[in-house]
């Protein structure tokens, strides 16, 4: 947790700029009864905010959140760096980020170190890809009730939509929401809101998730078990999240430390995929995964191909690096992953067909 510390000084009182040679003027008489010598004004108070991960004045907002002041700040270092692994080989997050300000990228960098100059801002909610919602219990499954639904991530947090209808003959009430363990802690932040649901009647629920829960990797991964209960019965069903509703608005990552990052993840775990009938630019490309929290490190043109230097934080700490190479006229675009978690990245994968896609 990044908090800020503050150091005030006190500005020196203002002299006059009366000439000395005229007389200034006297204080009225103090009538009898009040007291004869008057308060000083406190002189004016200069507050300076500093940084604690950089020690910049200048730096008043960082990218870590704390508790009182929800800020995004200038200074990224800590949040690049709170992950499943430690993401430079040897520096601490203060010093990669000292390194940084205080030298030019030089030769150590090799052919990624002179391209990063473009980074984006945190994930922006407004463009962020919501899948069509699916029939997940069936009425015939369910007595008569039908649930469907779908994921996404409002406000930095995951939500269930779904859609309930009831085609039984009676009124249903005492509705509660179970999950099983999963993948990635995933579980109601909140009980579910629908005290009853009359027959032949439909409501919008909309529930607010979290990850907290207890953890057990699931086929797929991010498979999610539910049970539903009524006045009726118990219900049980499955369904599949989209893996990016799982990426995380801090999953900016410093330059230098992605560089570090990529060199230091074995070159075994890269694994290579095409992205078919893609007919983007780069930029709009770039674009569409921001809006999913996938962040644009750095861009470059390599003999007429357009290189994307990206990366995402899941909700677990764990980091994914990609490279994605964009032909002029080539609608099959060529995605490498890095991760030293590997089981991740066929999801990954299906998130970007997904996302660009749409």
């Amino acid at each position: 947790m990044l908090c800020l510390y503050q150091q005030s000084s006190f500005l020196p009182r203002q002299q006059s700029a009366l000439p000395a040679l005229l007389p200034l003027p006297q204080p009225p008489s103090v009538p009898p009864g009040h007291p004869t010598t008057v308060p000083q004004r406190r002189p004016p108070r200069r507050v300076t905010s500093y940084c604690r991960c950089c020690h910049d004045p200048s730096s008043v907002m960082c990218s870590a959140y704390c508790d009182a002041l929800v800020f995004r700040r200038r200074c990224r270092s800590a949040a690049s760096t709170t992950g499943l692994f430690q993401l430079g080989p040897s520096e601490s997050p203060v010093q990669q980020q000292q390194q940084q300000q205080s030298q030019a990228f030089g030769g150590d960098a090799g052919l990624l170190g002179d391209i990063f100059g473009v980074g984006g801002g945190a994930g922006v909610q407004t463009g962020f890809y919501v899948p069509p919602k699916q029939v997940w219990l069936p009425a015939a499954k369910g007595k008569g009730l039908e649930i469907s639904g779908t994921f996404c991530r409002r406000n930095g947090q995951i939500h269930m939509d779904m859609t309930f209808i009831n085609r039984a003959m009676q009124p249903m009430i005492s509705f509660a929401m179970q999950f099983n363990k999963n993948s990635f802690g995933l579980l109601p932040a909140q009980p579910l809101n629908l005290p009853h649901l009359n027959p032949n009647q439909t409501t919008d629920v909309s529930l607010a998730l979290d990850v907290t829960g207890p953890i057990q990797k699931m086929e797929p991964l991010t498979n999610l078990q539910v049970a539903i209960k009524n006045s009726v019965d118990v219900f049980y069903f499955a369904c599949i999240l989209p893996i990016h509703v799982y990426f995380t608005e801090d999953g900016q990552m410093d330059k230098r430390v992605f560089l570090a990052t990529w060199k230091d993840i074995p070159s075994q775990n890269e694994v290579q995929y095409t992205l078919n009938n893609m007919q983007h630019s780069a930029d709009v490309v770039s674009n569409k995964l921001q809006e999913n929290n996938i962040f644009t490190i750095a861009k470059r043109n390599v003999e007429g191909q357009d290189m994307l230097y990206q990366c995402l934080k899941l909700t677990n700490g764990i980091w994914v690096l990609t490279e994605l190479k964009i032909s002029p006229g080539n609608p099959n675009y060529t995605l490498s992953l890095k991760s030293r978690a590997n089981e991740v990245s066929p999801t990954i994968y299906q998130a970007f067909e997904m996302i660009l896609h749409q």
